[in-house]
């Protein structure tokens, strides 16, 4: 059950998680194959920071096409952002056709192709007095949106704890966040401790947990639209074609996919 803490106030819901991101955290008597899969979320969220359906270069998905089909590299739909984020954004996966139907035709005569930017948002929550354990996936790096240790709710971390350790739902360590970023900010994976001597005690005698909100993002980009050098975290990016046996583009657990010259 979710309720206002206070009359007068409303429920503003920022994020949820369905599924297992740890080993720790609800596991009191439960037995160790139930807590194996660590990747698991009904609702992990897209979030869609651009898109471009045309063409900018000269070798995206120009395998087999004729030179007149690529000269134009000045080419872009003003609705490509607008349309993917309709359909994508805060979901855990979604299918657009890169098609002149979807996004119209900015260049009639050019072979044009969908480049979607955007990455996947992942909560993480771990009980005091184990580790958090945050980790991307090869060629991927961590940042840190947020952070919080301490308590907003009675029910996260709640098994086996007195009720005397539940009741302060407005406890947070106010270096929470620089103190995860600094040390997983840029990381392709970190372990923090949820412990008062990393956060210090926002509320002595409660029972606190920290939750982590965070991206995987890629690390490189791709070759020839910019430096194949490291530019920082940026985020992951999928170049698709309208051929006709690969009309989609799928966005999904945050993946790099890079279309073929």
């Amino acid at each position: 059950m979710i309720s206002s803490s206070e009359k007068g106030q409303v429920l503003v819901i920022h994020g949820a998680n369905y599924g297992r991101r740890d080993k720790t955290t609800c596991s009191a008597g439960r037995p160790a194959s139930q807590l194996q899969v660590v990747q698991c979320s009904s609702q992990t969220s897209t979030i869609i920071h651009g898109a471009d359906y045309g063409r900018r270069d000269k070798t995206t998905c120009s395998d087999g096409r004729p030179a007149s089909q690529l000269q134009v590299v000045q080419c872009s739909s003003q609705t490509s952002t607008s349309v993917v984020a309709k359909s994508c954004n805060g979901k855990n996966s979604c299918t657009i056709s890169a098609s002149n139907s979807v996004f119209g035709d900015p260049c009639v005569g050019t072979y044009k192709y969908l480049e979607v930017d955007y990455t996947c948002q992942f909560p993480s929550a771990t009980c005091e007095g184990s580790e958090a354990n945050l980790q991307c996936e090869k060629g991927q790096v961590l940042v840190i949106h947020g952070a919080n240790y301490g308590r907003h709710d009675k029910t996260t971390c709640s098994a086996g704890r007195p009720a005397s350790q539940l009741q302060v739902v407005q406890c947070s360590s106010q270096t929470s966040t620089s103190v995860v970023a600094k040390s997983c900010n840029g990381k392709n994976s970190c372990t923090i401790s949820a412990s008062n001597s990393v956060f210090g005690d926002p509320c002595v005698g409660t029972y606190k947990y920290l939750e982590v909100d965070y991206t995987c993002q890629c690390k490189y980009l791709k070759p020839g639209l910019s430096s194949s050098k490291p530019q920082g975290p940026v985020s992951c990016r999928f170049w698709t074609s309208p051929r006709v046996n690969t009309p989609s583009v799928s966005a999904l657990n945050s993946n790099a996919h890079t279309a073929p010259k």
